[in-house]
This record gives structure tokens, C-alpha cells and sequence, in this order.
């Protein structure tokens, strides 16, 4: 009796290995497919050269999994492209779209693809959806057309959501405000354009945090901000705050580095009750620079020990654009 128990467990064991590593092995599957379709499409409609976008939720929302897609899709047509069609770095395409003063789903609208497709010289630009189906994923693809704004080519694909995709898919980061598609309310427009010392709508979530950007403001060459963290876990979780991938932006590119955070140790480490919120004072720095009218701001955080024990969680980003003081 006690053998057959034991044998069922191990089993069991080797099922929920099994299921995790295909979740990780299937993402990277569905990739594939995804790229191999989309190659497919270039080369029988004959276009040169791609850009590719985040891939959003059916509200246009982008998460890490949205983000991610879109990185390893770069790297996936790379492998495949033999047949003379480039891929333009996303940096390349951020930078064009801050200029423009437009978020990625900002170039649904056909004359702003066709604006930013003259300015990379890109003559399509992929775009995709991601949609949580409950135990599967969703991911739907489109290869636009710049110049008709017709869609010359799709591919789909399903995928577990176990392992790296369901966190992946955990981190909800709403749609970047001020652009031409934002989906904040009008009261958070509103407040985006008020004094510095009202409540801002700057917020994250994920299955482990909630965290809010309660107050900002501008003094100079110093920027500071309180941060409300809270805990949503039933246990003590460890969060820190990477200084080097933390900044405010303008839309000169100007920088203001994030230099201090308050309750935070000397290693940028805060631990945090189970259902419990802490509020830090977050300071950012230029080096010189005090002007600029639109800010971009980008603050990433890790959870590095969960209940006293480390753990692997992929870094999450509360990232928003447009912000005016």
C-alpha cells in the first residue's frame, strides 16, 4: 500500500515536471510557428523590411508576455530570414514613436503606421494580441501592410499557460498613458496634467504586488515620488528596486537617474508582510538637465525571496509615457 502511494506520488512529480517543461518548450514552439508564417507572408508579398510591436491583451493592455513575444519573435526571423528581408531593432521603433508622441497601439490608426513606417523605411509592421483562455493562451498575429494598411498575412497559435507563461502572463501593466489610444479614464488624463502634488494614476499589478505612484513632482534636477507597495500574498515577500534599469526620461532623452529610495535597504531591498503596503520616497536625479514638457518614466522591480526562500520571478516594469508636470 505504502509502495503504491509512493509510486503515484513520483508520478505525479514526474506529470507536473513533464507539464512545466512543456509549457517552456511549447512558448518557444509557438514562436516558430508564429515566425514561420510570418516569414511566409513577407516573401510571397514581397516586403523588405519589419518592424514589430508588443503584443497587447484584447484591451490593449501589454505584459511581459506581450513584451517578451515581441523579442523573441526579432530573434526567431533572424534565424529564419534567407531571403534578404530586415528586421529593425525596437529600440529603433520606441524612439520613433516617443518623437511622434504615440504608444505601439497607437499605430492602429493607418496614418500614423504610414508616418512611422516612412521614418524607419519599413514597409510592414507586425502586431498581435495575446488572450488568457483559461488553462491556453491565445496568440494571434497580423503582418500589416504600411503603405494600404491591409493585413497581408496572420498566424495563430495556443500555448499552456504553466511555467514561465503563466508568469509572464501575471504581470498586468496597463496601456502606456498619453498616447492617442490610452486607456485611462478622463479623470486619470486629467490628472496627469495637474499639480505634482495630487494623487497620480500610475499603478501595477501583478499576482504578487500592487504597487501606485501616489504623488510626483518636480523640482529642478530633482524628481521624487512616493510608491505605495502592497503585498497581495498570504506571506513575507522580498522586493527590490534595480537602480540601473530605473530612470526618467524626456522627450529630449535627457535622464534623471533614480538615486535614493526610502525604507529600502542599502542593497535597494524592502520586505513586505503578507497582505501588508509600505510607502517609499523615490528620488531621480539628471545630470544637469531641468527642462522637458513630456516624461517617460520607468522604475523596475524583482521579487528575489518569497517566505525566506529564493526564488526566479522575471523583473516586472512599471513603465509610463507622457507624463506632464
Amino acid at each position: 500500500m505504502i509502495v503504491k502511494k509512493s509510486i503515484k506520488k513520483i508520478a505525479l512529480s514526474l506529470l507536473l515536471i513533464n507539464s512545466l517543461a512543456f509549457g517552456a518548450s511549447n512558448l518557444d514552439s509557438g514562436v516558430q510557428e508564429l515566425g514561420k508564417e510570418i516569414s511566409k507572408s513577407m516573401i510571397n508579398k514581397k516586403k523588405t523590411k519589419l518592424a514589430i510591436i508588443e503584443f497587447s491583451d484584447l484591451r490593449d493592455n501589454v505584459n511581459d508576455l506581450g513584451r517578451y513575444l515581441a523579442e523573441k519573435l526579432i530573434s526567431e526571423l533572424f534565424k529564419l530570414n534567407s531571403d534578404g528581408f530586415s528586421i529593425i531593432e525596437r529600440r529603433q521603433l520606441a524612439k520613433v514613436l516617443r518623437e511622434q508622441k504615440l504608444s505601439s497601439s497607437g499605430l492602429i490608426d493607418g496614418k500614423a503606421m504610414k508616418k512611422v513606417g516612412n521614418l524607419l523605411g519599413v514597409d510592414a509592421i507586425v502586431t498581435g494580441s495575446v488572450t488568457d483562455l483559461g488553462n491556453v493562451v491565445e496568440i494571434n498575429a497580423r503582418v500589416i501592410s504600411v503603405e494600404t494598411g491591409d493585413v497581408i498575412g496572420s498566424a495563430s497559435t495556443q500555448i499552456p499557460k504553466v511555467g514561465n507563461v503563466a508568469n509572464l502572463l501575471s504581470s498586468n501593466i496597463q496601456q502606456s498613458v498619453g498616447s492617442s489610444n490610452a486607456s485611462a479614464t478622463t479623470t486619470q488624463k486629467k490628472a496627469l496634467t495637474k499639480s505634482s502634488t495630487n494623487s497620480m494614476p500610475l499603478k501595477f499589478s501583478n499576482r504578487y504586488v500592487n504597487i501606485l505612484v501616489e504623488k510626483i513632482k518636480k523640482n529642478g534636477d530633482e524628481i521624487s515620488m512616493s510608491v505605495s507597495m502592497e503585498n497581495r500574498t498570504d506571506t513575507t515577500i522580498r522586493l527590490s528596486v534595480n537602480k540601473k534599469n530605473s530612470s526618467v526620461v524626456n522627450e529630449k532623452e535627457q535622464i534623471w537617474y533614480n538615486m535614493d529610495n526610502t525604507l529600502f535597504t542599502h542593497l535597494n531591498q524592502l520586505d513586505i508582510n503578507a497582505k501588508s503596503k509600505k510607502v517609499s520616497k523615490m528620488t531621480f536625479i539628471s545630470d544637469g538637465a531641468t527642462e522637458g514638457k513630456r516624461f517617460n518614466l520607468n522604475i523596475e522591480f524583482n521579487i528575489p525571496v518569497i517566505n525566506g526562500r529564493h526564488v526566479k520571478i522575471p523583473p516586472f516594469k512599471l513603465f509610463f509615457e507622457g507624463i506632464k508636470f
